[in-house]
């Protein structure tokens, strides 16, 4: 693999690229640093593929008709999406779409892989997009709503987030208090707080999900479109971040904010439709943070062949090869237990159970690489030159977020024995 520098400091277009077997990606992430120039607002990503190995990177026997193409990155979950339907009537469908390559899960996998070996606040960015707003729109909403957002949310022109944790329930999402009301004129009335929300001041809509009527069962979770500029809606930015730095993290408030009644996701029901959407994202997740051990990986290599203690490079002392010995053994188990999980995915025989194996395998996998590598790194490795001790800061956050480590344990004890621990 070939890396090239994923920031340049101080440029609103920041560009990034790697080969991999062959197929050159390139992608450019468009933003803006903010006032203190700490953290970068990312508002678009898209790419260019180039393929001298396509059956590698868009799978066997789906060849395509040109090698070079462009995509925005929510359209890698697998929607053929486009501004120009062929016809209005049709329902929204990929194979009715034209102009479109359809990436499968394999393939998306791979590019959620290079864009967290950059950081994990891009493959964050990217997550929540596809996953977390476009997957629900696609897999909840009506013909029209599927029409109106998901083409502008494949072009970047709009930008979502996902408002389902809050200040008191994170992993006990069934438990929220946010609540909305239906109105005698067919329209919603919601209230209530979210926490810890991606692309929260960035975005113009939010997948909110609430508990309506005076159900307070988590049957009666619902989701709905709600544009962030509606009044009583405020995003707060979250400061003093010591992880995921070049991603935006908001606390959500809203505050009698009302929204028409085609605000409402009508095949939403249950805690169970927020859930699928986590499993799109979590399936994500696996792939990207093998790509920031990879990083981790390829920088501990790299920095023990080059430096030299005792007369010699410290890659070959035992103790080091080791420890390079250890990051590449998990760092290949979990990258072929990713892509064994997107054959099943594109083969419909994947379960949400399995994707929790590979989300809680594979961050904690990642994170025990980042310090190793950092360890190797000695000294040098607190500096900001050096990747390591960054990805195993941002790697905290993945261990926690889309549903702990802990909740995962749980989740993989359940599905052995038939107990529920939870509660």
């Amino acid at each position: 693999m070939d890396d090239y520098r994923l920031f340049d400091a101080g440029n609103v277009v920041l560009q990034s690229g790697i080969t991999f077997r062959g197929a050159k990606l390139a992608y450019k992430t468009y933003g803006k640093l903010n006032a203190d120039k700490s953290n970068v607002i990312l508002y678009m990503t898209s790419f260019a593929a180039h393929h001298s190995d396509i059956d590698w990177m868009v799978g066997p026997g789906k060849a395509l008709d040109t090698d070079k193409y462009f995509v925005t990155i929510p359209n890698l979950f697998g929607n053929g999406l486009s501004s120009s339907p062929s016809n209005a009537t049709e329902p929204f469908s990929g194979s009715r779409w034209p102009n479109f390559t359809i990436f499968d899960n394999v393939a998306y996998g791979l590019i959620m892989h290079e864009l967290e070996r950059g950081d994990s606040g891009v493959r964050s960015f990217a997550s929540v997009q596809g996953a977390l707003v476009m997957y629900p729109v696609f897999a909840f909403g009506t013909e029209e709503q599927k029409r109106h957002y998901l083409p502008k949310m494949a072009s970047g022109e709009i930008i979502g987030c996902f408002g389902l944790t809050e200040p008191d329930y994170g992993s006990n999402p069934s438990g929220m208090i946010t609540r909305a009301i239906v109105q005698k004129d067919g329209s919603w009335v919601i209230n209530g707080a979210k926490m810890w929300i991606t692309n929260g001041s960035t975005a113009q809509v939010a997948i909110i999900w609430a508990k309506t009527g005076e159900d307070k069962s988590d049957k009666s979770i619902r989701g709905f479109i709600v544009p962030t500029d509606a009044p009583g809606f405020t995003a707060k930015d979250q400061k003093g971040k010591l992880s995921l730095r070049a991603s935006d993290t908001s606390e959500l408030v809203l505050q009698d904010v009302k929204v028409a009644a085609t605000a409402l996701l009508p095949k939403t029901g249950g805690i169970k439709s927020p859930l699928m959407c986590l499993t799109q994202a979590r399936y994500g997740i696996s792939w990207g943070a093998m790509g920031a051990a990879q990083a981790c990986y390829e920088e501990a290599l790299a920095y023990a062949g080059n430096r030299v203690m005792f007369g010699k490079a410290i890659g070959g002392f035992q103790l080091q090869q080791q420890r390079l010995a250890e990051m590449l053994t998990e760092l290949v188990k979990g990258q072929l237990l990713c892509l064994h999980l997107g054959r099943l995915k594109d083969a419909g025989t994947f379960t949400p159970q399995q994707v929790s194996l590979a989300k809680r395998n594979n961050v904690s996998a990642a994170a025990d690489i980042a310090r190793e590598a950092r360890r190797l790194l000695g000294a040098n490795g607190i500096l900001a030159e050096y990747a390591s001790m960054r990805h195993m800061a941002n790697l905290e956050s993945v261990y926690t977020y889309e549903g702990t480590h802990d909740i995962h344990t749980l989740i993989l004890g359940q599905a052995v024995t038939g107990l529920s621990a939870f509660e």
